[in-house]
C-alpha cells in the first residue's frame, strides 16, 4: 500500500464525500483505506491510507482538502467559495510502459471555486466550478450532481449519487495530451485533447456505531468519455473506486 498517494481522483472524491456527509457541525476526524483505478496505459491501481480532518462552521469549513466559507448557509441550500488542493497527476516512472515512460510528468495543483447546494424531499442536488489558481493546466473544471440520502435504520443511511463532470480542454490536454516533443521521445501519436463530460455514479453507507464513531464505505464508477479515451496515454474505458473509512466526531 502506497500511504498517502493522492494521485487518484476517485479514491480522495470518495473520502471527501464520505468525511462531509458523516459529519455535523463540529470537529472530526477520519481514517480511510481506499482503492481507485488508474486512467493511464499500464498504471497499476492506487492504494491510498488517507487521514482527514474536517471541521464545520457556521461560517467557514475544512472538508478533506477544501478549506472554505459560506457566503449563505440555510436549511434549504448552501452556497460556498473554496481554495483546495487537486489531487491528480501522472508520474511516468509509475507506468510499466516503456513509451509512457518517455513522457512529461503531469503535477498536482491547487484550485479555487464555488459551490451550491440544493437541499429538497426529492434529494440533494450540487454544483461546483474550479479553476487553476497555480497555472499547472489553467483551466476550468464543473461538476453538477444529484443524490439522495436514504435512511435504511436509525443507525445506517444510504446515499446513492449520479453526476456528470465537466472538464475544460486545457485541464483535458495538459493530463492526456501528448505533445510534439514528447511523440518524438516516446514514439507515441501527438494528441490535443478538448473539452468534455465524465458521467459518474457513486453510492456510500453510513453506519452510526456509537454516538461518536461512524463507519462508511463508499464505491465508485468513472465512465471515461471519448476525449480521454482516444489519448495514446490511456487504455482504460471505466474507472472503478471504493474505500471504507473510520470517523471520529469530537
Amino acid at each position: 500500500m502506497k500511504t498517502l498517494n493522492l494521485r487518484n481522483y476517485s479514491v480522495i472524491g470518495l473520502c471527501v464525500l464520505a468525511s462531509s456527509a458523516a459529519s455535523a457541525n463540529g470537529l472530526s476526524a477520519s481514517t480511510f483505506i481506499g482503492y481507485g483505478e488508474s486512467p493511464y496505459k499500464h498504471t497499476d491501481p492506487n492504494s491510498t491510507a488517507l487521514p482527514l480532518i474536517q471541521y464545520e462552521g457556521d461560517r467557514f469549513y475544512l472538508k478533506g482538502t477544501n478549506l472554505g466559507a459560506y457566503l449563505v448557509k440555510e436549511r434549504a441550500q448552501q452556497f460556498s467559495v473554496f481554495a483546495g488542493y487537486s489531487p491528480f497527476s501522472f508520474d511516468p516512472s509509475d507506468s510499466s510502459d516503456a513509451q509512457m515512460r518517455q513522457l512529461d510528468e503531469r503535477y498536482t495543483t491547487g484550485v479555487f471555486g464555488l459551490e451550491y447546494t440544493r437541499f429538497t424531499p426529492a434529494g440533494i442536488f450540487s454544483a461546483k466550478i474550479t479553476h487553476d489558481f497555480l497555472d499547472t493546466y489553467n483551466g476550468f473544471n464543473a461538476d453538477l450532481s444529484y443524490g439522495l440520502m436514504l435512511p435504511v435504520s436509525p443507525t445506517v443511511r444510504i446515499m446513492p449519487k449520479a453526476g456528470l463532470v465537466w472538464n475544460s480542454g486545457d485541464y483535458n490536454d495538459y493530463y492526456f495530451g501528448v505533445s510534439s516533443n514528447e511523440a518524438a521521445r516516446s514514439g507515441l501519436a501527438t494528441y490535443t485533447a478538448d473539452d468534455s463530460i465524465t458521467p459518474y455514479v457513486s453510492v456510500m453507507t453510513l453506519i452510526g456505531l456509537s454516538e461518536r464513531v461512524s463507519l462508511s464505505l463508499s464505491a465508485d464508477a468513472r465512465f471515461l468519455p471519448d476525449e480521454v479515451k482516444d489519448s495514446p496515454m490511456v487504455d482504460e474505458d471505466t474507472l472503478f473506486g471504493a474505500t471504507i473509512g473510520l470517523g471520529y466526531a469530537f
